[in-house]
């Protein structure tokens, strides 16, 4: 049965037991009511299960379903959350987000003034240690959507996510990324600029994914292999941007490189190819030094 108005918040989670409880108060927080949690404990070996019945004693005014099972990655347990869910709204969290407290709130009444919307995205910050960036939402309007997409940036109509097919169970996949792209073929999105999240994430190692998802997308007739050239284009000159920030020119070139290849008028890969043949000059020179690790 699904509840009009109603939020559910599916948080994938697999030896969490360090974060989860920061990212359940968070959601417990929201000023959006009514809301439910559906927890998938993807199989871990920590306490994480105990921290997450914890929270649920804690927190009687909110549903809180803890679901177990085999580890499977988190295509598949945001797959077993849907089955769980009952909202209108689906709205997604990484186990080590942290969210403002109207977050729900601005992006569920951005759906609900934008009735033929099927999903909202919003700005996060990105977080890796004591490294931090604001990310905007990414362009809903820009095909294929190449920029990678936070768990905690999307909320989505449900009746939405269920026409598209659901969420995609395959290991390896950007999760957020390859359903806001079926979504987006199958209805608009909205975004708000504002940053309503914080995100854990490693963004080197979401570009793998980011591709693998565009690779999906055209496996199953949903990008045509023009889309897919443009949008793999995009992927390797962002791997290339990652590259000069990690002080690797060489490696940053041929990602530029890759990327012109498929891409040849992008001009983020033109420009970044001039950056990458700077810095190894200076390299070469001994004016730059790779900063200490």
């Amino acid at each position: 049965m699904i509840i009009a108005g109603y939020v559910t918040v599916i948080v994938p989670v697999h030896d969490g037991a360090l974060s989860i409880r920061r990212c359940l108060e968070a959601i417990a927080a929201q000023t959006y009511r009514p809301l439910e949690v559906v927890v998938v404990d993807d199989g871990s070996t920590d306490p994480t299960p105990a921290w997450v019945r914890s929270f649920r004693a804690a927190h009687p005014e909110i549903l809180v379903q803890l679901v177990p099972q085999q580890r499977a990655g988190t295509g598949a347990a945001l797959a077993a959350g849907l089955e769980k869910a009952r909202g209108e709204f689906i709205a997604l969290a990484h186990q080590a987000d942290v969210w403002e407290p109207t977050k729900l709130a601005r992006q569920v009444s951005r759906l609900q003034g934008a009735p033929d919307a099927a999903y909202c995205l919003a700005g996060v910050v990105e977080q890796v240690g004591g490294w931090h960036r604001a990310r905007t939402a990414a362009r809903v309007d820009c095909w294929p959507l190449c920029q990678g997409i936070a768990l905690s940036s999307l909320v989505a109509r449900r009746r939405a996510i269920e026409a598209v097919g659901g969420f995609d169970p395959e290991p390896g996949l950007a999760v957020a990324h390859e359903l806001a792209c079926r979504l987006a073929r199958h209805g608009r999105g909205v975004r708000l600029a504002e940053v309503l999240a914080v995100c854990h994430r490693a963004p080197r190692h979401a570009m793998p994914a980011l591709a693998a998802s565009l690779e999906k997308l055209a496996r199953t007739g949903r990008l045509r292999p023009e889309e897919l050239k443009r949008g793999r284009g995009r992927v390797h000159a962002s791997e290339g941007w990652q590259a000069l920030l990690d002080d690797e020119p060489v490696a940053a070139r041929q990602r530029f490189r890759e990327a012109l290849a498929d891409d040849p008028r992008l001009p983020t890969a033109w420009l970044g190819l001039a950056f990458a043949a700077l810095d190894r000059a200076l390299f070469a020179s001994g004016l730059l030094r790779p900063a200490a690790r």
